[in-house]
């Protein structure tokens, strides 16, 4: 197996914890009276995640888990991305 297969196929693992992740957060931020729906991920992804990190140090003092979650999975999508296309490219 190449290595771009092996960094694409990381990277949309990479993808898939983060959404589910971020789907998750919206489901929190609904279930504690806020507006947000998990349709709408794709769009407002960072709006919710800000709404999150704000509720969740709010209650707890602490950021939630999935916040670091989301933001370090999708982050590392983001990278995996980019060492892909190089090594396309190189």
């Amino acid at each position: 197996m190449s290595l771009t297969i092996v960094l694409a196929v990381l990277a949309l693992i990479c993808v898939m914890v983060g959404g589910i992740a971020a789907t998750r957060m919206a489901v929190e931020l609904r279930a504690r009276g806020e507006n947000a729906n998990p349709l709408f991920i794709r769009w407002m992804i960072f709006k919710y995640i800000a709404d999150y990190k704000r509720i969740t140090l709010e209650e707890t003092g602490q950021v939630g888990p999935l916040y670091r979650t989301c933001t370090n999975f999708l982050g590392l999508a983001g990278i995996l991305s980019v060492a892909t296309i190089l090594t396309l490219i190189v």
